[in-house]
């Protein structure tokens, strides 16, 4: 211990800035994060953009089947002359249905790519912001108040009896 503190007193210490303080507490809690939050919500999208690329392929293949049945199966039925409309509606049907699967595809996609660039936006500005608040205090234990209350009394008693010894020796002349 006391060669401790006779290694401090021989070097020089120089007093740091609050910048510095800043960018070491930073560097500390850079090196200090266990994980970000980033690639958990990268595996996410993936994750989510695969299962839209297999419901939409699976949406294309159930549309391709059906197309070819009214194609290769419906002419040889004799259906198509008995229900023509039917044949088209079921035809309208099919191009509604991969339409309305394409546009939730890609409007899924654009929400997930706007919560991504939001968060990661939102996240640096609320990080910047919690660095240039000042910390919240905690409030004073009733021990400390009492102290700073006699400290502050003992104060005024002081400051009195200077102004009393002030008067008196402007008394004098």
């Amino acid at each position: 211990m006391q060669d401790w503190t006779e290694d401090q007193k021989d070097s020089k210490t120089e007093d740091t800035t609050p910048e510095q303080l800043r960018h070491a507490a930073d560097q500390l809690a850079r090196s200090a994060a266990p994980f970000s939050p980033r690639p958990c919500l990268a595996a996410v999208f993936v994750v989510v953009v695969l299962v839209l690329v297999l419901v939409l392929v699976l949406v294309l293949v159930l549309v391709l089947v059906l197309v070819l049945v009214l194609v290769l199966v419906v002419p040889k039925s004799g259906a198509l002359e008995a229900a023509p409309t039917l044949v088209l509606v079921l035809v309208l049907v099919l191009v509604l249905v991969l339409v309305l699967v394409l546009v939730l595809v890609l409007v899924l996609v654009l929400v997930l790519v706007l919560v991504l660039v939001t968060n990661d936006v939102l996240g640096s500005e609320l990080l910047s912001q919690s660095r240039a608040d000042p910390p919240k205090r905690l409030p004073p234990t009733p021990g400390i108040v009492q102290r700073a209350r006699g400290i502050t009394g003992a104060a005024r008693a002081q400051t009195g009896l200077h102004e009393q010894v002030a008067e008196a020796y402007l008394g004098l002349f």
